[in-house]
Formats: C-alpha cells, structure tokens, sequence
C-alpha cells in the first residue's frame, strides 16, 4: 500500500507529459541559391535562339531527306517530345515526300525562363 501513492503519481506524470504540446521543429534555412544559369533574361533569349536554331536546322535535313534518319534530331529535345518527332517524320517519310527549303523564325521573344538554381533552365 506504500508504493501506491507513487505509482499513482508516477502515472500521473507520464499522463500529463503526453498532454505537453510539442514544440514544432524549425523548418530548415533555405541554402543559399545558387548561380543562375543566366546573367539577364535577355541571355537567356539569347542562349534559347541560339538552341532552336540548332534544332531547327537538324529538323529541317531530316525533312529534306523525306524524313529518314529522325534520330539526328534527338540531341535537341526531349525524349517526349523526340517521340512526337519520330511520329511525324514517319507520316513524311510514308507520303514519299520530302521538304524543299529552309524553315525560319523572326522576332523570338522569351515567354517563360525556369531557373532551377542547379545549373539546369527551362
């Protein structure tokens, strides 16, 4: 009978630690960002003319070809988008035709830049 008083305080006590609310941990400090990939936007212009034009070009010899060869085109887009490619130049290449001349673009203008921070835009 000497030890219940203690029992029942002991359990007294774990019960109302558990009713203790919890301290939230911080959130993490952000790191500090890194480089961007660009130094203004109009690099950026300046960097996607320049990887459209590359692939405007290989598109526009696979098309001369009667769309043959459609992989030449792969280093310049995406894999999803590489498979849309394939598809399109595979209708060219079953009409039998092919394209004659040169596609062209003016007045680019940069619609929506995707910095991630990790070396790597969009």
């Amino acid at each position: 009978m000497r030890k219940l008083p203690f029992v029942t305080l002991a359990a007294v006590a774990l019960l109302l630690v558990g009713c203790v609310p919890q301290v939230a941990a911080s959130p993490p400090t952000p790191a500090a960002s890194a480089t961007p990939v660009f130094a203004s936007e109009a690099d950026a212009l300046a960097a996607a003319v320049e990887a459209y034009g590359r692939y405007s070009r290989a598109s526009d010899v696979v098309a001369h070809d009667g769309g043959k060869d459609v992989e030449r085109i792969a280093p310049f887009v995406t894999a999803e988008w590489f498979e849309k490619e394939r598809t399109s130049f595979a209708k060219l290449a079953a009409s039998g035709q092919r394209q004659v001349g040169s596609g062209s673009f003016k007045n680019a203008t940069l619609q929506r830049l995707n910095d991630f921070g990790n070396g790597s835009a969009e």
